[in-house]
């Protein structure tokens, strides 16, 4: 059986809306973001593996693959998901690999930047099911 990308989104749910813990807050904003982003990212790579558009490979490029074959889609809703999985992917790596976020970029790491991505990520597996074939 395959595992479900959703259940990330779940994790990424239960971690922004848990109140009560000895954890980190921000630790938890950023661990959010992350599953969001593995939630759309492996649905939406899944969705390609399925439609016979791409084949599981294992290297660092399959991120961007994945987001480029959704935006070179004449469907815009194939389009807003590119878009979605980019902007997820930035805020990811940031989210993983900045202690102190770029000012520049006005990125936070609290309960609206990883609500911001739940949702965009709860998007992105809305959308996914209700494509058309890929050309």
């Amino acid at each position: 059986m395959s595992f479900d990308w959703s259940h990330f989104n779940d994790v990424a749910r239960e971690l922004i809306e848990l109140k009560d813990s000895l954890t980190d807050y921000e630790a938890r904003w950023r661990t959010a973001i992350g599953r969001s982003y593995y939630a759309a990212f492996g649905e939406a790579y899944q969705h390609l593996v399925n439609e016979g558009v791409m084949r599981r490979e294992k290297h660092d490029d399959v991120h961007e693959k994945v987001r480029t074959t959704f935006d070179r889609q004449p469907q815009p809703e194939s389009q807003r998901v590119g878009r979605y999985l980019n902007k997820l992917r930035v805020l990811r790596n940031i989210a993983d690999y900045d202690p102190v976020p770029p000012y520049d970029d006005d990125v936070t790491f609290d309960e609206f930047a990883a609500q911001d991505c739940l949702d965009l990520a709860s998007t992105v597996l809305r959308i996914i099911p209700k494509l058309p074939r890929f050309l």
